[in-house]
């Protein structure tokens, strides 16, 4: 490195010049793997000046910057946009150098690299320090030809989905014939009514259901952090019929005879703007090839239950696009916001966390609200047109505008009635919209989609500045934000959109800090269902700081949420029951040690003032200090039963590490990186607290040359010699080439 650095200053004080004109020189960045990163916009400080890196839309995790006829900086430093004063910047020697980061001396290192074989103006630099410690590198991180690198661009938010059926539960309808030219009466009835249905909303299929329209302040404005359970209010109870608190908790709990359960992976990918995204209107991941449309049923993971009522299928179609202004050259209300980086028309409605929109209580109900017949803006468009700075043909939606100029770029179109795409420029019969299925009287095995359920997500991030999260879709969509209500969108309603600027909503919270979000969504009113979702918020589980694309081959006891760190994982849905024993007894045999029984935690689920709390079954919660004050020190079991299986946890009274205050149920090791920190020295860091406590060092020959205990957070380790070696921590292990 020493020479390396000898040679670049010799460049200098030579006063090398190079001729830049008519020249293009491009300097590629490999970003660091965190959600730090992740959720923040990369910067370039050159010679004093930042701006932004561009995202290498190919090449998952890199950044670019290009130089066309213009000279290249001497001070190079990349940073986030939330870190102005470059405390955490990368400079010349990555992530993994201490202390202030050295500037980049581009000009020099294009210079330097310039003679080398199969040098083309280009430079690479991996500033993540786990994978540049996994390529060959004279000097660590730089290259003249992209390396085998990927990185994260994108993340799986984990949800939970409760399929039923008009059938089942009476909060959920039909309307299968709709059109924008329905008077109010009819587009508010239920033709699919099921007299049998348990919680019944009305009474016949020509009553007029309630809360249709955008229906604000339908639950309570905060959630209970333990249960993750809304609750109604008033207003929220009169629209869900006389059992309305009965029917609304079976709308988000496996209900035996309303509802089954299974998983569902959101994939949300990286776009051109940095931001992570899932939007149905392109989702292709359906029972058949056409676009659109959010169906989690035909993707879900794992079913609990069997109840084939619940798989219907009833008519369906496919999402619409909002109308563009052809005759102004502009996208409408498909415009880009310039700072939220979102379609306008996702911002249209005001909510506790937004208000640069207008109020949308009780509209996004008929679909012809934007515009009179006579093509003129009502007041709600007015608003909108105003609020927005936008205008559009029609009435926005894009029945009004039905026709392939002024559709989105390659949207499809399809033969009237069916779902057989046919060219854009074909005249005819064609449509923009797929149609899915017949009539709804009778329930559809063949054709339709699944559009009747609820879906839950949880996850926890670390706050920072500068955080944006975006949701729209059809019908209610409750999003809490540290048990916050930040989007308020109830009521069976078309796509209606909800937006949170965080740093506005919630001012006081900790930069560094983590805090829950938790999403609700339900498609109670079928004919389409849709769900898109953009944001820079990086939900945190265990891996690093985010699982990426976890797979989902749970055992039994993997199936469990560590409520401690509010850890929730969808596969904690049990297809068995989950039964708790507290003993002395290790194998939970002996009934001589059992000191709370399972018919005691049945009975009973919270022991000792709070010292055992399984309410939750699939969140135990276990508090050492209050079992303390009620039983003598010693070694106690909670022993956990699923089905045939048991698995017991050790607690140690007056233990000073305090096991299960941290962790009830670890679900597989411990997460760790490698850094070096020395020419034959190299730090073990953990992401989280782990019941792992040591480490293990192993040369190739299969000789251990160091053990030992882990720290709180990093573990200097040397080793004799410069090799390859191998890290053992828990049951995980990771090479490291020490040079």
């Amino acid at each position: 490195m020493r020479a390396f650095k000898t040679i670049i200053a010799v460049i200098i004080a030579l006063g090398i010049s190079v001729v830049w004109a008519e020249t293009v020189h491009v300097f590629h960045i490999f970003l660091p793997n965190s959600t730090t990163w992740k959720s923040a916009t990369p910067m370039i400080n050159e010679d004093g000046q930042s701006r932004k890196l561009e995202i290498d839309t190919l090449n998952c995790g890199w950044y670019y910057r290009r130089y066309v006829d213009e000279p290249l900086p001497s001070s190079v430093l990349i940073h986030r946009d939330d870190d102005p004063t470059l405390k955490d910047a990368i400079g010349f020697n990555g992530v993994w150098e201490e202390g202030a980061a050295e500037p980049i001396i581009l000009d020099a290192m294009f210079e330097l690299y310039s003679t080398e074989p199969g040098y083309n103006k280009a430079l690479y630099f991996v500033a993540d320090a786990e994978e540049s410690q996994k390529l060959p590198s004279s000097n660590q991180g730089w290259y003249i030809r992209r390396p085998d690198v990927r990185g994260y661009c994108g993340f799986e938010l984990n949800s939970i989905v409760y399929d039923t059926d008009a059938s089942l539960h009476g909060a959920f309808s039909c309307t299968p014939d709709w059109n924008a030219a329905q008077t109010l009466a009819e587009s508010r009835t239920n033709a699919c009514h099921n007299p049998n249905a348990k919680f019944p909303v009305v009474t016949s299929a020509t009553d007029e259901l309630p809360c249709i329209g955008v229906t604000t302040g339908m639950v309570e404005s905060t959630i209970a952090p333990k249960t993750k359970k809304m609750k109604l209010t008033d207003k929220g109870r009169k629209c869900f019929g006389p059992k309305a608190d009965e029917a609304f908790a079976a709308m988000f709990t496996a209900t035996p005879g309303v509802n089954e359960s299974s998983c569902f992976n959101m994939s949300l990918e990286q776009n051109a703007f940095g931001r992570f995204s899932f939007n149905s209107d392109y989702n292709k991941k359906t029972k058949t090839s056409v676009m659109g449309g959010f169906y989690p049923i035909e993707e879900s993971k794992k079913r609990t239950d069997s109840l084939p009522a619940a798989r219907s299928n009833r008519k369906a179609e496919g999402p619409a696009y909002f109308c563009s202004d052809p005759a102004k050259g502009t996208e409408g209300l498909r415009t880009i916001d310039s700072t939220e980086k979102v379609p306008v028309h996702q911002l249209i409605c005001n909510g506790p966390g937004w208000d640069g929109g207008v109020d949308c209580e009780g509209f996004f109900a008929t679909g012809n609200e934007f515009s009179t017949s006579e093509g003129k803006l009502t007041e709600f468009g007015s608003k909108i047109s105003n609020a927005l700075n936008v205008t559009w043909v029609g009435d926005g939606w894009a029945w009004s505008c039905d026709y392939p100029a002024a559709a989105p770029e390659g949207w499809p179109r399809y033969i009237e009635g069916t779902e057989t795409e046919v060219s854009s420029t074909q005249d005819g019969n064609t449509s923009y919209r797929w149609i899915s299925g017949d009539s709804d009287s009778d329930i559809l095995t063949q054709g339709g989609r699944n559009g009747h359920f609820c879906t839950e997500s949880h996850a926890m991030f670390k706050y920072k500045k500068g955080l944006k999260f975006n949701i729209s879709g059809s019908d209610d969509i409750w999003v809490y934000i540290n048990n916050k209500l930040a989007v308020d969108l109830g009521g069976m309603h078309l796509p209606a959109p909800g937006n949170v600027d965080l740093d506005k909503f919630m001012p006081d919270l900790e930069i560094g800090k983590q805090y829950d979000v938790d999403i609700y969504t339900c498609n109670r009113r079928s004919r389409s269902s849709n769900l898109s979702i953009t944001t820079n918020i990086v939900p945190s589980y265990t891996h690093r700081d985010t699982i990426w694309y976890q797979n989902f081959s749970c055992t039994g006891f993997e199936k469990m949420m560590i409520d401690t760190t509010h850890y929730y994982n969808c596969c904690h849905i049990q297809t068995e029951k989950i039964e708790y024993l507290f003993t002395t007894d290790k194998t939970g045999q002996d009934p001589t040690k059992t000191i709370i029984s399972i018919e005691d935690f049945e009975a009973n689920p919270i022991q000792f003032n709070g010292g055992i709390n399984v309410e939750q079954p699939y969140a135990p919660i276990v508090n050492e200090e209050a079992l303390k004050a009620s039983l003598p020190n010693g070694i106690y079991y909670l022993v956990i039963k699923i089905g045939n299986d048991r698995k017991a946890i050790e607690i140690r009274l007056n233990d000073s590490e305090g096991i299960v205050n941290r962790r009830v149920i670890p679900i597989g090791g411990t997460s760790f990186s490698i850094m070096k920190t020395g020419a034959l020295e190299f730090a073990i860091v953990t992401d989280s607290p782990s019941n792992v406590k040591s480490y293990a060092v192993i040369d190739m020959k299969g000789l251990v040359v160091s053990m030992g205990t882990l720290n709180k957070s990093a573990t200097r380790v040397k080793v004799p010699t410069a090799g390859s070696y191998i890290v053992k921590v828990g049951k995980k292990f990771k090479q490291i080439n020490m040079k």
